[in-house]
């Protein structure tokens, strides 16, 4: 009983140690995007969630949409686990604590934002998450801004396989308070 008990605290410590390589990886490569304050998100961000709403909005409720196998892109770390997301974000805002980019008289807001952020993620994959055929995944992208002026982290949870254009849009919906890109891919 014991070395299974030891067992799983090493998986759980590499487990952690892999995530923490994935968050510096990404930390160190970001995404060029342009973030948009009025709007609390990035513009590149914003054009995706559009194009999404416009080819999605009109689809009959039982059409099936194919997203794929699901890619992580630049500065993007996901998990399948929902139960790591936590642990997975928090990470990475620590690391933006860190190195200095979340002030110290800021860390308080930033960890309630992170935890917010989380919530709202989750609440998205409360629609789809037991639907046949869909793969979700739960991550961020870290980003900068072109003249190296900002850098920041957007929360997300990406989608593949398959889903019904009902599910998806059961899954934007379902956060109490909808985000900018959220209302872009319910085409409001």
């Amino acid at each position: 009983m014991e070395t299974s008990n030891h067992h799983e605290v090493v998986t759980t410590e590499e487990r952690r140690l892999q995530l923490e390589e994935q968050v510096n990886s990404a930390f160190n490569n970001p995404a060029i995007q342009v973030y948009n304050p009025e709007l609390g998100n990035t513009e590149e961000q914003l054009m995706h969630a559009r194009e999404t709403g416009l080819r999605i909005g009109d689809l009959p409720d039982d059409s099936v949409i194919n997203f794929g196998s699901p890619k992580s892109g630049i500065g993007e770390v996901f998990v399948a686990d929902s139960n790591e997301y936590p642990l997975l974000y928090q990470m990475a805002i620590q690391k933006l604590i860190n190195v200095g980019i979340i002030p110290k008289d800021r860390i308080e807001e930033a960890l309630k934002t992170a935890r917010d952020s989380i919530d709202h993620e989750l609440q998205h994959a409360v629609a789809v998450k037991d639907q046949k055929g869909v793969i979700l995944r739960y991550g961020f992208r870290f980003y900068k801004e072109p003249a190296g002026s900002g850098f920041g982290i957007t929360p997300l949870i990406q989608m593949g396989g398959t889903i019904t254009a009902r599910a998806f849009k059961d899954s934007v919906a379902s956060p109490s308070d909808l985000s900018a890109s959220d209302r872009y891919q319910l085409g409001q």
